[in-house]
């Protein structure tokens, strides 16, 4: 199936609200099929093969706040053969259940197709990597090996 690009835009916008407008299933039909990594745990996310208990923790982590609000500092896209990709910055605007309050900007990447059934992420990643004011990333211990 063909996409373009600015369909790709307005399926990343729409995923940025899925878990948060009360419609949970859709979220999960959108993300059912991916592998990424998020910024909040250091680990792969393989969603392929665990969607009950993915669906466990979304739906822990939806409830765990008042208020979640994200907007694209900036959004890129393009498509070709079929496959849409994503790239940018979001800020993320939440507040807890107990109160407290967040902002996190995230950098983020993901690919994504559409069938029938709709829109598909296949791809995913997200950090939160801390950058000077030129956009590099700031020097840090190294962790886990060699360079």
């Amino acid at each position: 199936m063909e996409i373009t690009a600015g369909e790709v835009e307005a399926a990343v916008r729409d995923w940025a609200t899925m878990y948060f407008d009360g419609d949970l299933e859709r979220g999960f039909a959108f993300e059912e099929g991916s592998v990424g990594y998020g910024y909040r745990t250091a680990g792969l996310r393989d969603v392929r093969g665990e969607m009950r208990l993915y669906r466990v923790g979304i739906q822990q982590f939806v409830e765990s706040f008042n208020s979640y609000e994200v907007t694209f500092e900036r959004l890129e896209t393009a498509a070709t053969a079929g496959v849409g990709i994503a790239w940018g910055f979001y800020v993320e605007n939440f507040e807890r259940r107990d109160g407290s309050q967040e902002r996190v900007r995230v950098r983020f990447s993901m690919t994504l197709s559409k069938d029938e059934g709709g829109w598909h992420m296949l791809l995913f990643h997200r950090d939160t990597q801390p950058f000077d004011e030129n956009g590099r990333a700031l020097p840090g211990p190294l962790v886990g090996g060699q360079g």
